[in-house]
């Protein structure tokens, strides 16, 4: 499956054929970043507004495709980046303001990031989890250089 999205609709396709599978409301703002589940059956959404939500995939006709499962609590902040753990517990979002959320997925636990780290020192443009799901690599647009860095950040495991 792909991924677009454009002002307020996220739209699911099957590569093989080019055939439509879903369309998701998302709202009005332009979505601003798409992350695939590594199982790819969640869908995780951003927008421009800072809004956030995972929608359940699975497989297409089967009941739940497509099912709104949580949206995060909005932010005032453009969502610039989203990635799932490899095992899919977790959902880091990155906002243009240089701050990362950690967000547990599942369970009963309240609907609050397990972890929030201060700002990074530039807009976050990317973010990436290496294959272990032991490293976190943030793009960042830092003012100052052209390019900007590339920080890579342990993540405890566990957590």
């Amino acid at each position: 499956m792909l991924a677009s999205g454009s002002k307020g609709i996220v739209r699911v396709w099957r590569v093989t054929d080019g055939a439509a599978l879903l369309s998701l409301e998302e709202n009005t703002a332009m979505v601003s970043a798409l992350a695939f589940s590594p199982d790819g059956r969640l869908l995780a959404a951003g927008t421009e507004r800072g809004d956030v939500s995972v929608w359940q995939l699975g497989e297409p006709r089967k009941a739940g495709f497509g099912n709104l499962l949580i949206s995060l609590p909005k932010e005032n902040d453009s969502v610039t980046g989203l990635q799932f753990s490899p095992e899919w517990q977790l959902l880091f979002v990155g906002y243009q303001s240089g701050v990362v959320q950690v967000w547990q997925m599942g369970g009963d636990q309240p609907l609050e990031p397990v972890y929030q780290t201060k700002e990074v020192g530039g807009r976050i443009t990317s973010l990436a989890i290496s294959p272990a799901g032991d490293l976190l690599v943030l793009g960042i647009n830092d003012i100052y250089q052209s390019g900007g860095p590339v920080t890579v950040w342990g993540i405890p495991d566990g957590e």
